[in-house]
């Protein structure tokens, strides 16, 4: 059937544009799809500029996800039809897609539809073959029917002309730069001029952001006046400072609190809204501030704490830091900032400094005539996260249910600290496998956060994922990658993709994916949770020793053993500096890794090492002992010691299928060692048997 033409391109069309990409790249495809139809047109640009055939501020909507494509090579009716009702292509660029049938497809579709002039281009991976004189290789990223002109709707070997692009490959453009590109290109002006727009209207916002801190100067500076009208008279000159200190803390409470209660897609730590607002304050504190110093402090105290809420670490703690060092700090100034950077000190996983930070709090909260209970509920509870994070649950319970009989005493008990607590406690009982009661405490907590309407809180994101690492640690995967998707869902709208916490939920969706053999995938969202973890952390931090031993096991299933290594001494030596729970686990799947790679006695030397460790580390998991004899068995099978690998291999796969399905991780790793052995010794009956337990 002859395909019908585009409609021309001011007639009326359903849509914008249509994003074709392989679902290697979808990722970048649904961040492509949100940026341009959230994009605002200026409006000089709007008013004289139509989209569609018809006025518009906004480039929507656009055509992203494919329906179910049949067997055939024909594409969908409904695929074809939103390609027909489209005014541009845009083609998500990759060696992935270059291999993909239907990003071919789309593409010679779009163009014997007579668009090749409207398709336009998001080169995220590879090389652009036209610019390589149309060599083709595994690296290129653009599909024939792009690399070539189409004629009568087939692809030809005439080259085509090359498309329109961005790129944000590394050393590229960065990507406020490639949406503006592809902008450009739908709304057919220079991309300068669009840009001189942007520029315009970014200026504007700054402008707004400098008036509101302009204001605030001007207030403080009403104050200091007023100090300095009484520096004569030392006692009135500390009261109007305490003064000065309590109205700047009202003040800049209240402006920590826009970025509490903003939209949550645009309180981003990197955004214009929340990250160079923040800057400019820094800026203004210590040029404006200097003959002020309390002041100073307890703004610049706001600040860090602020920085820290986003998820900007390192930049909290210099604040705080620096907020410490100003001298004649009253107690309550002094306390305060102990306890915020104790809190950014847990969360970097620098835990002595954290707990003398938060016993210097304690000190200077203990001593005062009337302790701020708020403060004292907060500090008690971050000693509860460290004490948690050292693997110490009797201190942590004690701490979580001090807090909690410290809040419900208030007159109006704060649900936040509340929350905190019972989910704190219910950590402890998962921590030290008291699973029941972990889920009953997870679910409390999660009742007492949706019953103060806080649903889509951080908060709830951490109970959920909580939740998940329950339902993993009791085998159930799939109720495991549902909490752990609600989590991230939750996380990537409020936090950021670029946020610490919501790298600790990518490594917990890697792990089921490697639970499941999916070993592609666990790596792809294990290098994304490394990049948004290791910049605001270092690699000492402890939750990185799970992505680093992940990012091990995933290499290992793919039969990347040269990459996998690495990673696994990595993971160990995080481990051994935090004397983390994996440190047993490590060395066994270290020793496995050895032991495939023919070095039979090291990775024996290993298992001796590795056995002492987990039993003592894991005495109700039994599967973990199991899994080291497991492992040694496959040790003693390279070396052919079939008699003295049978008994271990056939006890340590019956406890390990206890935990473990044959089709996850060690329980197929399992039934493979065992099947090794007996087709090595020829026990036809025992490989019957084994085959069926993995039903094959």
């Amino acid at each position: 059937m002859q395909a019908e033409a585009l409609p021309p391109a001011g007639a009326m069309r359903r849509y914008a544009a249509f994003i074709s990409y392989s679902h290697r790249d979808r990722k970048w495809a649904e961040w492509l799809h949100k940026s341009i139809e959230t994009y605002r047109i200026p409006k000089d640009l709007a008013a004289e500029r139509t989209v569609q055939g018809r006025p518009t501020a906004g480039l929507h909507p656009i055509f992203l996800d494919r329906a179910e494509l049949p067997s055939s090579s024909d594409l969908a009716a409904t695929v074809r039809e939103a390609l027909e009702q489209s005014a541009y292509l845009i083609v998500v660029c990759s060696p992935d897609a270059a291999r993909s049938r239907w990003v071919n497809e789309e593409v010679r579709a779009y163009k014997a539809l007579g668009g090749a002039g409207r398709i336009l281009c998001l080169i995220v991976a590879g090389e652009p073959s036209v610019a390589l004189a149309a060599r083709a290789d595994e690296t290129d990223c653009f599909p024939p029917a792009l690399r070539y002109a189409v004629d009568s709707g087939q692809i030809t070997s005439t080259l085509a002309s090359e498309p329109l692009a961005a790129d944000v490959r590394p050393g590229k453009d960065d990507k406020r730069a490639a949406v503006l590109k592809i902008v450009a290109g739908l709304l057919q002006i220079p991309l300068d001029r669009l840009m001189q727009r942007e520029q315009r209207r970014r200026q504007r916002r700054l402008a707004i952001a400098a008036t509101a801190a302009a204001v605030g100067c001007l207030a403080f500076g009403t104050l200091a006046a007023l100090a300095l009208v009484a520096r004569n008279d030392a006692e009135r000159q500390r009261i109007v400072a305490e003064q000065q200190s309590l109205t700047a803390r009202r003040t800049a409470d209240f402006l920590k609190s826009l970025f509490t209660v903003s939209d949550p897609t645009e309180a981003r730590g990197n955004s214009i809204t929340a990250r160079e607002v923040l800057d400019r304050g820094v800026q203004h504190i210590d040029t404006q501030l200097k003959s002020e110093p309390l002041v100073r402090a307890d703004l610049t105290t706001t600040l860090g704490e602020v920085y820290t809420s986003l998820g900007l670490l390192q930049e909290g703690e210099r604040l705080l830091k620096s907020a410490r060092a100003v001298p004649s700090q009253p107690d309550s100034m002094a306390a305060r900032q102990a306890v915020a950077l104790g809190e950014v000190e847990y969360s970097r996983r620098n835990l002595e400094s954290a707990l003398e930070s938060l016993r210097q709090a304690s000190d200077l909260i203990n001593r005062s005539p009337d302790p701020d209970s708020a403060l004292r509920a907060r500090m008690l509870s971050a000693f509860g996260d460290v004490y948690l994070a050292k693997d110490d649950y009797a201190n942590a319970r004690n701490y979580f249910n001090e807090t909690l009989t410290l809040a419900n005493r208030a007159a109006a008990p704060d649900r936040g600290v509340i929350t905190r607590a019972l989910e704190g406690v219910a950590q402890a009982d998962l921590y030290d496998q008291k699973l029941d009661a972990a889920e009953q405490g997870f679910r409390r907590a999660l009742a007492t956060q949706v019953a103060a309407g806080d649903e889509m809180n951080p908060r709830t994101a951490e109970i959920l994922n909580e939740l998940g690492s329950l339902e993993y640690m009791r085998g159930r995967l799939e109720a495991a990658a549902g909490y752990f998707q609600r989590t991230a869902t939750i996380e990537r709208r409020v936090l950021g993709e670029h946020h610490p916490e919501y790298a600790i939920t990518i490594n917990n969706l890697a792990r089921v994916h490697l639970e499941r053999r999916h070993f592609a995938e666990a790596r792809n969202f294990l290098a994304e949770a490394l990049a948004a973890r290791s910049v605001q952390t270092g690699e000492n931090d402890d939750q990185l020793t799970f992505v680093f031993s992940n990012l091990a096991l995933a290499n290992m299933g793919l039969g990347d053993n040269a990459t996998a290594e690495p990673w696994f001494e990595k993971a160990l030596r995080t481990a051994i500096v935090n004397k983390h729970r994996l440190h047993g686990p490590i060395l066994t799947d270290l020793a496995d890794l050895e032991c495939r790679t023919g070095r039979f006695q090291q990775g024996l030397e290993r298992l001796d090492e590795a056995r002492p460790i987990v039993a003592a580390r894991y005495p109700d998991d039994l599967w973990r002992v199991a899994l080291v004899d497991n492992v040694r068995g496959g040790c003693l099978l390279g070396l052919k010691h079939y008699a003295d690998a049978e008994p271990l291999l056939t006890q340590s796969t019956a406890v390990l299928l206890k935990k473990w399905k044959p089709g996850t991780l060690y329980g197929y790793d399992a039934i493979e060692r065992a099947l090794r052995l007996y087709r090595a010794t020829r026990n036809d009956a025992k490989i019957a048997e084994y085959m069926a337990l993995a039903g094959r």
